[in-house]
């Protein structure tokens, strides 16, 4: 069956607030923060679940009118597990974008200079009894690379003219105070106090993403609320070369950086010999039965109430893996099911420079 694709743009009308771990609350309601920060970039599964909700209130029109729900946007959402999601074939990562095109990781090593770049790794003696009793042992390092530095995240154009764009100059943080003096649980209102950090795009930058589908879509433009805090964004749907990038691996090794989180199963990372990694939490969404219609559940029935998957730690986009083996850690990469969804996406930066 032939496959179609779109380009999904997302451009944020106003400030944004993305979810993650830390909370005003803990499951238990008990008041545990009082700063919470947004993440920077809708989670994978966010972006999914807004596409789920758009086809199946319309806003987002499929061709093929005769479809049933399950058809259309599959029985559940994204579980971990490799399950039929509808029309949706697989997403790809959540990009920054402006007029001059895509903008890509440059790795959280960049402060290291590219003349030391190109034999990669150095190995240096240490004593054995550190590590293993009376041996003595080799560990790999990178040259320059400072551990205790702050390491910014910077974005390099798609065009790759070598200029570097920090994340603190596309996102702009935005406080917001405030007082849950209503609810019922605090005793004065000091204890009701909050502040949470919001964010909104530099001027002309937007979110986007690329989708596959098995069904031909309508081109469509609607509004739609994602995040905990329901922010307000503009999506654009149009026709695109979804997955353009996906080129035959050619070398043996390299240094690859992470352009989107990445679930790494410990045989991908056998196939490394040294990581820079940061790590980011993720959770889905999960059910005890199949839900065919979500305002429908009875919440006299724990079966039937949502509720978190435990903690999966990711890498962060922006890693950096040095490969012993490309061809092996792609395969790997490729064969998990988070992919499915825009996880595990990576690039090469060797001599050349592709996106895998």
């Amino acid at each position: 069956m032939e496959k179609s694709s779109y380009k999904i743009s997302i451009q944020p009308i106003g400030t944004f607030f993305f979810g993650g771990e830390r909370n005003f609350y803990d499951d238990a309601r008990d008041r545990v923060n009082y700063l919470v920060h947004s993440l920077l970039i809708p989670q994978q599964t966010t972006v999914l679940g807004m596409l789920r909700y758009a086809l199946r209130g319309s806003l987002l029109k499929c061709e093929a009118e005769d479809l049933k729900l399950e058809e259309l946007i599959g029985a559940t959402g994204f579980s971990g597990e490799d399950k039929a999601m509808g029309v949706i074939e697989r997403i790809s990562p959540v990009f920054l974008e402006n007029k001059d095109g895509l903008y890509y990781e440059a790795g959280i090593d960049y402060q290291v200079s590219p003349e030391n770049r190109q034999g990669y790794l150095e190995y240096k003696q240490i004593a054995g009894k550190a590590v293993l009793a009376e041996t003595t042992e080799y560990i790999p390092y990178l040259p320059e690379y400072e551990l205790k530095l702050d390491h910014k995240h910077f974005l390099v154009n798609e065009m790759d003219t070598g200029d570097r764009v920090a994340y603190d100059q596309i996102f702009l943080s935005c406080e917001q105070a405030g007082n849950f003096k209503n609810h019922e649980d605090f005793e004065n209102d000091k204890e009701g106090f909050y502040k949470e950090i919001r964010y909104r795009l530099s001027k002309g930058f937007q979110f986007c993403f690329f989708l596959e589908t098995s069904q031909k879509l309508c081109p469509a433009s609607f509004l739609a609320f994602m995040g905990g805090e329901q922010s307000e964004f503009k999506i654009t749907v149009t026709s695109g070369s979804a997955f353009e990038w996906e080129k035959e691996v050619k070398d043996k090794s390299g240094r690859v950086v992470l352009q989107s989180d990445a679930f790494l199963t410990p045989e991908i990372l056998a196939t490394c010999s040294f990581a820079l990694l940061e790590s980011t939490n993720f959770r889905h969404i999960k059910t005890n039965v199949q839900m065919k219609n979500y305002a429908l559940i009875s919440y006299n029935n724990n079966d039937q109430i949502p509720s978190k998957s435990c903690n999966i730690k990711l890498a962060g986009r922006g890693s950096v893996l040095y490969c012993d083996d490309l061809k092996s850690f792609s395969r790997r990469m490729s064969e998990s099911v988070y992919r499915r969804i825009g996880y595990n996406y990576f690039q090469i930066k060797n001599e050349y420079e592709e996106l895998y």
